[in-house]
Parts: structure tokens; sequence; C-alpha cells
């Protein structure tokens, strides 16, 4: 049988294992289910990385890199105005 499974990151994990949890507590209260299983399981740990911004000098040279592709505004609209990777494509909360 061939599986289907894919390996999250941690993060990922995390938030699975949050909702899960609150829908089997949501199922408890309600009497649906005897116990909640999800709260017995210790979240897995997530390992925060440096973040190692564009140098000066590094800019016009990714710049120069996008500068004839469909992306290229993006990349100049989303490194002069320092934003994130959400708020670049529109993913920020309204």
């Amino acid at each position: 049988m061939v599986s289907s499974r894919r390996d999250l990151s941690p993060r990922t994990a995390q938030l699975v294992r949050a909702v899960l949890r609150r829908a089997l507590n949501q199922a408890l209260r309600w009497g649906l289910v005897a116990r909640n299983v999800a709260a017995l399981v210790d979240a897995p740990r997530v390992v925060r990385r440096d973040v190692q911004p564009f140098t000066v000098e590094e800019i016009p040279k990714l710049l120069g890199a996008f500068d004839e592709t469909r992306l290229g505004p993006l990349y100049l609209l989303t490194l002069t105005h320092r934003l994130r990777q959400g708020e670049a494509l529109g993913f920020g909360k309204m």
C-alpha cells in the first residue's frame, strides 16, 4: 500500500494538534467523547531560525535578477516597502 502521508513541519503539527484538541474539548463538553486524547500528546518543539535580511549591496543584485520577470514589480514593492511575505501576497488580516 502506498502511503499518502507527508512530513509536516513542527509548526504545522502544532496547529493541527491545537485544532484537534479544541474540537475534542468541545465534543467532551457535549458528551460525545469520554476524554480528550489529544490533550495527552505533547506538542512538537518548534526551532526558531535566525532571520538574515538582505544587505544593502545584495538588494540591487536581487532586483536585477528579477528585472525582466513578471514577479519583478512584486519584489521591488516588497523590498522598498519592507513587506513581509503575507503582506506582499495579500494574506494579511482585514
